[in-house]
């Protein structure tokens, strides 16, 4: 996992010494026992955006898991719920 500061006008990654904006991309790579490595990225902020009024239509990700089966064994699921700030690491 990493999570990097991020400038909110072209979300990109900032220094850590630069200018703290409070918005934040968290990123997750998983590999597989093949080989195949697959990403996820979220932008968190320092204001919450579940903390804020909605006045549109909006999906908020608030928890993240999945489910493993090898083969014919009984499914295992884990996951985890997101708070609503993202740490330095």
């Amino acid at each position: 996992m990493l999570v990097e500061k991020i400038n909110p006008s072209g979300y990109i990654a900032i220094s850590s010494n630069a200018n703290d904006t409070g918005l934040r991309a968290v990123t997750v790579t998983v590999t597989s026992p093949t080989g195949k490595t697959t990403t996820a990225q979220v932008y968190r902020s320092n204001v919450g955006g579940t903390q804020q009024p909605i006045s549109t239509d909006a999906t908020f990700v608030t928890w993240v898991g999945c489910t493993l089966k090898l083969g014919t064994n009984t499914p295992s699921t884990t996951g985890v719920s997101l708070s609503n700030h993202a740490e330095d690491q």
